[in-house]
C-alpha cells in the first residue's frame, strides 16, 4: 500500500474523504517530499562545487528547472487522489483547481528556498581560494615576499649617496641659498 492509498483509506474511515482535507494533505505531502529532495540536492551541490560562479549557477538553474518540471508532472501523479477525494465536481472542478493552486504555492516556496540558497543566504560559505589551492597560495606568497624584499633593498640602495655632483650642475636654474 502506498502513502496515498493509506491516506485515502484513513480519510475514508474518518468520513473526510471529500471534505477537501485529503487534497490539502496530499499537497502538503507533495511539498514535504519535494522539499526533502531539494534540500538533499542543494547539500550535495554545496559539497561538490567549490566556487559560486558558472558551475554553481548552472546547478541552481537545473534545480529550479527540476522544480518546474516536477510541478508540471504533479497532477498526473495525483489523478487517483483527485478523482476519489474531490467533491462532486470531480476532475476539473473547483476542488482540483484549489489543489493545483496549493501545489503552485508549494512550488513557489521551494523556488524561493533555492533562490535564497543560490544567492548565499542559506548556503554554506564556499572554501576560500587559498584553502582550495594551498601550494599555489604558498608560492604566490613567496613570490610576493621576494618582490617586496627586493623593492625594500632597492629603495635602501637609492637613499645612499653616490658620487657627489656640483651643487648647480644638474639644475642650473636652481640657486644655492
Amino acid at each position: 500500500m502506498t502513502d496515498s492509498d493509506a491516506m485515502l483509506a484513513k480519510h475514508s474511515a474518518q468520513g473526510q474523504l471529500q471534505s477537501g482535507n485529503t487534497l490539502i494533505q496530499a499537497a502538503k505531502a507533495w511539498e514535504t517530499r519535494t522539499t526533502d529532495a531539494i534540500e538533499l540536492a542543494l547539500a550535495e551541490f554545496a559539497g561538490l562545487i567549490e566556487t559560486r560562479r558558472g558551475e554553481w549557477k548552472r546547478a541552481m538553474r537545473a534545480i529550479m528547472s527540476g522544480i518546474s518540471e516536477h510541478r508540471q508532472a504533479a497532477p498526473s501523479s495525483f489523478e487517483k487522489i483527485i478523482s476519489v477525494a474531490a467533491p462532486r465536481g470531480g476532475r476539473g472542478g473547483s476542488a482540483e483547481q484549489a489543489f493545483l493552486r496549493l501545489l503552485d504555492e508549494a512550488a513557489d516556496r521551494n523556488a524561493k528556498r533555492v533562490t535564497a540558497f543560490s544567492e548565499g543566504w542559506t548556503s554554506p560559505k564556499p572554501r576560500k581560494w587559498n584553502e582550495r589551492h594551498p601550494v599555489a597560495y604558498a608560492l604566490a606568497l613567496a613570490v610576493v615576499g621576494a618582490v617586496f624584499a627586493l623593492g625594500v633593498r632597492a629603495a635602501g640602495d637609492a637613499t645612499k649617496p653616490t658620487a657627489s655632483l656640483p651643487v648647480n650642475c644638474a639644475f642650473p636654474a636652481v640657486r644655492n641659498r
